[in-house]
C-alpha cells in the first residue's frame, strides 16, 4: 500500500483535540446543577428538530465516541463503560452480550429525550441527576420510574438487565448526570452548544479520510474484501464518525462472512445515524446471517418505525423482513417461542405465494 500505518499514526493526534464530554466520577467534586427558569424557558423553545439533531451530537461526543468508535486511549467514559461491564475491555467487537447492552444505553438516552419534551419533567431529570450526584439510595427508584413513565418499551427490564442494583445505580447516574448538563448547555446557549457538538476532524484529516474510503470503494469494486477494509479502517481512523464508512465496512466483513464484525460496524453506524436505512439493513443483514435470526427480526421492526419517514428506504427493509420470514429457519424445539404465531403464518403465507408463483412459471414455460 501506498499510504502506511505509521503516517496515519502522525496525524492521529489531530483528532484528540475533539475531546467528548467529561463524564464524572467517584472521586470528581461534586457539583448540584441548578439551572436559572431561563434554561427550561430556552430549552422548551428549541425546535424539534434542532433538539434532535443536538441529541443526535451529545450521544456521540459523550457516548459513542469515546466508547465504541474512538478507544485508542483510556477515557473517563471508557473506565466507567469497563466498571459496569457495557462493552470488553478485550476486543473492540461488540458481542451478544455487550449489543444488548449498548442497546439498554441507546433506549435509556431516547427516554431522556422523549421524557423532556415538558417542563416540569425536564427538571425532575436536573433533580433525579443531584440525587444521583449526592449519592442518595432514593436516586435510583426515581430514575426507574421517571423513566417508565416516558413510555419507552420495556425500560424496566432493559436497566436492570445491566445487573445488580448498584451496577444500575452507577450506570444511571453517568447517564442523567450528562444529560442533565446537557440540558443546562442548551438551554444556556444553544448556538454555541451546538457549534461544540458539531465540531468535526480538521479538514486535511477529513480529506485524507476521503481519500482512504475511495481506495477502499475500488478495491471492493474488484471484490478484493479484505484490501478493501483495511483502507475502510485507516480512512475511519482519521474520521471516526462517518456513518458511511463503517456501513461499506461493515458490507466487506458481510462478503468475508465475518458476520460479528459486520454485526458491530452496522450498529456504529446506525448509533451515528439513528435515522440512516442502510446501516440498519446492514446491521440487520449481519444479525441474520450470525444466526441470530429473533434479533434479526427485532432490529428490522425496530428500523421501519424509526425510518417510517424514508418512503424510499422503508421498501428496502421491507423487502428485508419478508426476505427473514421465507428464509428463517422451520420452527422445532424451542423455536417457536422466539418467533411469534403472527410471524410464522405470515412466513408460511409467504413461502405458499412463492410456490405458487413458481409454478406458474413453470406452466408457462411449459
Amino acid at each position: 500500500m501506498s499510504d502506511s500505518d505509521s503516517e496515519i499514526g502522525e496525524e492521529w493526534e489531530a483528532i484528540h483535540n475533539r475531546t467528548p464530554v467529561k463524564l464524572l466520577t467517584r472521586n470528581d467534586t461534586v457539583v448540584a446543577l441548578r439551572p436559572q427558569e431561563i434554561v427550561f424557558d430556552n430549552w422548551s423553545q428549541i425546535p424539534l428538530e434542532t433538539r434532535r439533531q443536538a441529541g443526535e451530537r451529545m450521544r456521540i461526543c459523550a457516548f459513542w465516541l469515546p466508547l465504541l468508535l474512538q478507544r485508542d486511549e483510556p477515557s473517563n467514559p471508557s473506565c466507567w463503560a469497563y466498571q459496569i461491564d457495557l462493552i470488553s475491555s478485550d476486543t473492540d467487537d461488540l458481542d451478544m452480550k455487550h449489543l444488548q447492552k449498548i442497546e439498554t444505553l441507546e433506549a435509556i438516552l431516547r427516554a431522556l429525550e422523549k421524557g423532556t419534551v415538558k417542563r416540569d419533567q425536564t427538571k425532575h431529570v436536573i433533580w433525579i441527576s443531584n440525587m444521583f450526584n449526592l449519592r442518595t439510595p432514593e436516586a435510583l427508584k426515581d430514575a426507574m420510574c421517571w423513566l417508565e413513565r416516558t413510555g419507552e418499551p420495556g425500560i424496566r427490564h432493559r436497566v436492570m438487565s445491566l445487573g445488580h442494583p448498584q451496577i444500575c445505580f452507577t450506570a444511571l447516574h453517568v447517564i442523567f448526570t450528562e444529560f442533565a448538563k446537557y440540558i443546562q448547555k442548551m438551554g444556556s446557549d444553544s448556538v454555541k452548544t451546538m457549534k461544540a457538538l458539531n465540531v468535526r476532524p480538521a479538514e486535511y484529516l477529513i480529506e485524507k479520510s476521503e481519500e482512504m474510503k475511495k481506495k477502499g470503494n475500488e478495491n471492493f469494486k474488484k471484490m478484493q474484501f479484505e484490501e478493501a477494509v483495511k483502507y475502510y479502517s485507516k480512512a475511519i481512523k482519521l474520521y471516526p464518525d462517518n456513518h458511511f464508512i463503517y456501513g461499506n465496512r461493515a458490507l466487506c466483513y458481510i462478503r468475508c462472512k465475518k458476520y460479528l464484525k459486520a454485526v458491530t460496524d452496522g450498529k456504529r453506524a446506525t448509533l451515528i445515524k439513528p435515522l440512516w436505512v442502510k446501516g440498519h439493513f446492514r446491521f440487520c443483514e449481519a444479525l441474520f446471517s450470525l444466526g441470530e435470526v429473533k434479533k434479526a427480526i427485532e432490529a428490522n421492526v425496530l428500523a421501519r418505525g424509526l425510518c417510517k419517514d424514508n418512503r424510499d428506504g422503508i421498501k428496502d427493509l421491507e423487502d428485508q423482513h419478508e426476505k427473514f420470514l421465507l428464509e428463517m429457519p422451520e420452527p422445532k424445539g424451542i423455536f417457536p417461542a422466539l418467533v411469534s404465531c403472527s410471524q410464522q403464518r405470515h412466513a408460511s403465507h409467504l413461502k405458499r405465494q412463492r410456490c405458487w408463483r413458481l409454478r406458474v412459471l413453470v406452466k408457462c414455460a411449459n
